[in-house]
């Protein structure tokens, strides 16, 4: 059988190919788009690559960067075990085995809080999806944690010490625009896309001027474009750091020298002060709004036209919070109750009572909701669907065409406890259902159609703008495709809850 072929510009490479129920594939993993140095360099934008003589083997993954063990566990030969401070920046390609050219381009982001994850996880293996949906797919690895986050003007000035896991998708971006085309894709018809952090840093880079251009669509599962901190707010990740490292903050570009394990034993502990005073989601290390390549919350730059006339398919599963819930410490319903009034009082002050919330939840779900029912909505709304839904309302009225979904396939996990959970629809995008790792989310007998369906859908939108027979999110009707063994278009769907954080937000900006 012959071996995959593809010259860059910094050599050739080799691949492999590889059997998918839709048909082969030609991948080439590990291929590095840029690359670190000791010390200081760890955390400023990559270099090119050097080049090479030959063809570079390209058969199997290259390294993840630098990252803690997953609280969810991970075994010796986990894609993310293999990690390397220099080397960590590169793509997976997989592209449907043929000479076709000008295939769309899905690059995608693996999502793990911004601290864990990588390209090769299973969960989001491309193969399938390249073959099924004729696309070229590209996941990317980037910097995580202290190397990707940390907000070090105190250590040097420059915005390129700040937002390392921004520059590095940029730069991934610029090696696709430049080199996709002798993989068979179209640089001009790129989708950006990614799920939960991932999904998030797709929001982020709806907000960043210099992105513009280098994709035309965005996919955004579980995401959100409001998940940035303020230069105050990333100061203070940064002086905890410090701390842990035993840096005063006049000495801060030490912080440089420190031996890896050194500065991820202290973002493990800052992760673990942060959760430990937050309920539900916590994410310390985010981009930051350094008014250089991140001028403005993403949020906010879209209300003002940024990529106005980028295509968006965005949307949330149904029960994204349960998952924090049930892996959490066990809670009685009068604690319960007592902490979904502490969070809204917390976030919203008097602009809302809990009895209001859950009242809109009764609403919508068709019956008076338990105060765990309440909360795991709460906690979903808070960090998921209703910043899906602002950035949708941001983009009414601009050129690029909008769809949102609802994930609604329960799990059958935990004896069907978790619903539709975060993550859950991930196989089912990927066409990964047969993964080990896919086991736990989707038990034993998932439907295969729903996964057909999704996948079509989503190259549909990757090559086109439009995801099939959807109608498009506009404002009045705000149709929402739900995905269900018996997927169905709705017109606003929980729309009590929506409407009651729009009213909860025009009126905090009105403040």
């Amino acid at each position: 059988m012959k071996v995959p072929h593809a010259d860059t510009s910094a050599g050739a490479l080799s691949g492999i190919r590889l059997t998918t129920p839709h048909g082969p594939v030609e991948a080439f993993l590990g291929v590095p788009y840029a690359t670190l140095g000791p010390g200081r360099l760890r955390f400023v934008p990559g270099r090119a690559p050097d080049g090479w003589a030959g063809a570079r083997d390209c058969s199997r993954p290259g390294p993840a960067a630098p990252q803690n063990p997953s609280p969810f566990g991970s075994g010796a030969d986990s894609p993310s075990s293999h990690q390397d401070d220099l080397h960590g920046l590169n793509l997976n390609i997989w592209a449907p085995a043929g000479a076709k050219r000008g295939r769309p381009v899905l690059f995608w982001i693996h999502g793990g809080a911004n601290i864990i994850g990588s390209n090769s996880e299973p969960l989001h293996d491309g193969a399938a999806l390249a073959a099924g949906g004729d696309l070229v797919v590209v996941a990317v690895n980037y910097r995580l944690g202290v190397f990707g986050f940390l907000h070090l003007e105190r250590a040097a000035h420059g915005s390129a010490l700040s937002n390392g896991a921004v520059h590095d998708l940029i730069t991934a971006l610029r090696w696709v625009r430049d080199e996709i085309a002798q993989f068979g894709g179209d640089p001009s018809n790129v989708t950006i896309g990614g799920q939960s952090a991932g999904a998030a840093l797709v929001g982020t880079l709806l907000g960043v001027p210099t992105a513009t251009g280098l994709f035309r669509r965005a996919i955004m599962q579980s995401g959100t474009a409001e998940r940035v901190h303020a230069p105050a707010e990333a100061s203070a990740v940064t002086c905890d750091i410090l701390r842990h490292l035993g840096i005063d903050v006049s000495e801060a570009s030490t912080v440089f020298d420190r031996p890896t394990s050194e500065l991820l034993a202290a973002q493990s502990a800052v992760c673990l002060e942060y959760q430990s005073r937050t309920v539900g989601l916590s994410v310390p290390f985010q981009p930051v709004v350094d008014g250089t390549l991140l001028p403005a919350s993403p949020l906010d730059a879209v209300r003002a036209g940024l990529n106005r006339t980028v295509d968006l398919l965005i949307g949330t599963n149904r029960n994204e919070a349960s998952l924090s819930l049930a892996f959490g410490p066990p809670r009685e319903p009068k604690e319960l109750a007592r902490t979904l009034r502490g969070e809204i009082a917390a976030d919203l002050g008097g602009a809302l009572s809990p009895e209001q919330y859950v009242r809109a939840v009764q609403s919508d779900v068709g019956h008076r909701p338990s105060e765990a029912e309440a909360l795991e909505a709460y906690l979903s709304d808070r960090s998921y669907r209703q910043p899906s839904n602002r950035l949708l309302e941001a983009r009414l009225g601009g050129e690029g065409l909008n769809f949102c979904y609802l994930f609604d396939w329960a799990s059958p996990a935990m004896n069907g406890r978790l619903g539709a959970c975060h993550g859950a629809e991930l196989p089912f995008v990927f066409g990964t259902l047969d993964r080990a790792a896919a086991a736990f989310f989707v038990g034993v007998q998932p439907p295969p159609e729903l996964s057909s369906r999704m996948m079509t859908a989503w190259a549909a939108f990757a090559r086109t703008g439009r995801p099939g027979g959807w109608a498009t999110y506009r404002e009045g009707s705000r149709h929402t495709q739900v995905w269900d063994e018996n997927p169905i278009g709705r017109s606003d769907p929980r729309p009590a809850l929506r409407a009651l954080w729009s009213a909860v937000s025009a009126q905090s900006r009105s403040a």
